[in-house]
């Protein structure tokens, strides 16, 4: 029932945390109305509107009217982040811009997202030589348009322009399609969802430095077919994707990967939660022809060639005590520890 409450809430998107945390707990309130009642305690409730909607009340079947929507289902999101950080030898600042306009209908989903980035790091090897400098910079403008067919297909329009000093990529452009089926209708999504997805994608690669196989710039056809499966039950959430893509001009140029993860309430107050994933790695045609020195290895400041990544984390939690332990007592929060 909670559940079902909170998920009707139309969240404005630009509230701040403690908003959220008001509203929340105004729901919450209003949730448990109907117990107070049940339990004979329905005496001791006012309910009471701040406002009241203008409607003919000679009209037994008046609704309130409807809410007019000035940004017609649009969210956007403006953002600058950066941070610098340094100590005798090391300086470092990193930068980083977005902006993002989404909007999100029964009908449609149209992503619009672009983001820029760009980290500088100054190495002191030897006091009387010049400093070693990396930089790695990123640029990204991505458009996706969703449309529904029914309630259990779906397909869409997929493109983005990239530049990434890391991969190799002086320009890539990308436009694809896709179509998925969800073996769930699309509306329980949020308890559970059964996806198998199906895409086709022409790249343009524009390159930094040659490639291992001679190319300065190429167009690739590729395809790629996954399927995903997410259950949240009172029991905990469980996820896990499987994914294949290959590229059409030579199908042994592929790529697998897997990934999977887990918060499961074992018992009260005991949960166990993981994640882990791992990536075949058969298509890397953006490696430069030069390889790498050992200070941008070290640093990671070019994609190596690898034929496998894989990633993990484990956890377990015990929580267990008073159920009256509720009080808010801020004192020392900001406390920190100074060497």
């Amino acid at each position: 029932m909670l559940y079902k409450i909170l998920s009707d809430i139309h969240w404005i998107p630009n509230l701040t945390f403690d908003e959220k945390r008001r509203t929340m707990l105004k729901y919450f309130r209003l949730g448990l109305v109907r117990y107070l009642v049940h339990n004979g305690q329905g005496e001791d409730i006012t309910l009471s509107f701040d406002k009241v909607p203008v409607t003919d009340m000679s009209n037994k079947s008046c609704k309130a009217p409807p809410v007019k929507d000035p940004y017609d289902f649009w969210i956007f999101n403006v953002g600058v982040d950066g941070n610098v950080s340094g100590e005798k030898s090391i300086t470092s600042y990193w930068f980083g811009g977005k902006i993002s306009a989404n909007r999100v209908t029964d009908n449609q989903k149209l992503f619009i997202n672009a983001n820029i980035s760009e980290n500088r790091t100054s190495f002191v090897l030897d006091a009387d030589e010049p400093p070693y400098v990396t930089i790695n910079s990123s640029r990204y403008v991505g458009l996706d348009d969703i449309f529904t067919i029914n309630n259990h297909w779906s397909w869409g329009v997929f493109s983005h322009y990239q530049s990434s000093t890391f991969s190799n990529f002086k320009h890539q452009f990308n436009l694809g399609l896709g179509m998925e089926y969800s073996l769930f209708d699309y509306k329980k999504s949020n308890e559970k969802y059964i996806t198998f997805q199906y895409k086709i994608n022409n790249t343009f690669n524009i390159y930094n430095d040659t490639t291992l196989y001679d190319k300065i710039k190429e167009n690739l056809l590729s395809h790629s077919l996954s399927t995903a499966l997410n259950f949240t039950q009172p029991w905990g959430n469980l996820y896990t994707s499987l994914s294949w893509k290959n590229y059409l001009h030579d199908w042994y140029k592929n790529a697998a990967s897997f990934d999977a993860g887990a918060e499961i309430r074992v018992f009260k107050g005991f949960s166990v939660n993981f994640n882990l994933g791992i990536q075949f790695i058969r298509n890397q045609l953006n490696l430069p022809k030069v390889g790498a020195s050992e200070e941008e290895i070290l640093t990671r400041q070019r994609v190596l060639a690898t034929s496998y990544s894989y990633y993990s984390w484990f956890g377990v939690n015990y929580r267990f005590g008073s159920i009256f332990n509720n009080v808010v007592n801020p004192r020392f929060n900001s406390s920190q520890q100074i060497f």
